[in-house]
């Protein structure tokens, strides 16, 4: 896990792509399709070398430390086993996460049929 220290390692990481970032963020692999536009999300493309490695379920998985401030919310899709979602509304309950709002997607009357539904 990277701590405070590792920020201006990290920075100096990522500074060469900056200006490449800029030029090709409109392009598909940071964002995704335009009829999903309304969600304002970004993926953020980094070195795998700063990041931790697991596994779950078999695949590797690589996990990005970031700043608490930086999480706006959390959604926990239609399928996300309980277990889960107890382990994540525990972490979230720390001081350093108590701003970041809490949603749920619920099924309408079709599978197609989606809502998002903020936790109390």
């Amino acid at each position: 896990m990277l701590g405070p220290a590792d920020a201006s390692r990290v920075g100096a990481l990522l500074q060469p792509r900056t200006d490449w970032i800029r030029r090709h963020r409109s392009e598909r692999g940071f964002h995704e399709r335009t009829d999903w536009r309304y969600e304002e999300e970004w993926r953020l493309i980094v070195p795998l070398a700063p990041c931790r490695k697991t596994t779950t379920a078999g695949s590797p998985l690589y996990l990005f430390s970031i700043e608490p401030p930086l999480i706006e919310s959390v959604t926990f899709g239609v399928r996300t086993p309980d277990p889960l979602k107890q382990e994540v509304l525990a972490a979230l309950g720390s001081p350093q996460l108590q701003h970041v709002t809490q949603w749920h997607i619920v099924e309408g009357n079709t599978p197609m049929e989606l809502r998002r539904v903020q936790l109390p």
